[in-house]
């Protein structure tokens, strides 16, 4: 029974940590790519205002645009900031430090002799769960997708869910093509 708990409470603490290093890695690169959307935005908004100067354009096409990439660049904006993703990833970052500490302690344990300092380790891990932001059951289908250990668990997903987990690991890109080609269809009609 004591090597189950003991075996049980490592693996939790390892997939855990596995998880939030995974999704940590995602609000990184979803603040990225949001930055670069804002960017792309504000580029254009930038160079459409400079060639409406030079070219004294006053088309109802050309000021659409400029008031669609003005509003957009205004919620890219509010929508990015209030997501907080560096700092949703930074406090990811200090619980998966954590995690690996108590990680490596447990690894040090024997279970016969150490119970009660396992016990002790499963109170932290389960007040340090209480502190930070959860993972999805995506961030965790990749923390055990390579795993050997994990089989059965694998099998439980659902083929759907594993479809959308697949795909959903290129949201970025489909966020940024789906928020950048609205620019580029008016540039074509406007120039």
């Amino acid at each position: 029974m004591k090597e189950g708990y003991y075996n049980n409470l490592k693996r939790n603490i390892y997939i855990t940590r596995k998880s939030r290093i995974i999704l940590s890695e995602q609000l990184l690169k979803k603040n990225k790519c949001w930055n670069y959307i804002n960017f792309i935005y504000s580029l254009c908004l930038i160079g459409l205002a400079i060639l409406g100067l030079k070219a004294s354009i006053g088309t109802i096409d050309y000021n659409l645009l400029m008031v669609f990439l003005s509003v957009s660049v205004t919620m890219i904006s509010l929508y990015s900031n209030t997501q907080k993703y560096n700092e949703r990833a930074l406090s990811l970052k200090f619980h998966y430090i954590k995690l690996q500490s108590m990680y490596t302690k447990l690894s040090h344990l024997d279970f016969n002799i150490d119970f009660e300092r396992i016990k002790k380790i499963e109170i932290e891990y389960l007040e340090e769960l209480k502190l930070s932001e959860n993972h999805s059951p995506r961030d965790r289908y990749f923390a055990i997708k390579w795993d050997t250990q994990e089989v059965e668990a694998l099998k439980k997903i659902g083929w759907l869910n594993k479809i959308y987990y697949e795909i959903s690991v290129h949201e970025n890109y489909i966020s940024f093509i789906f928020f950048t080609s609205p620019i580029l269809y008016f540039i074509k009609t406007v120039i």
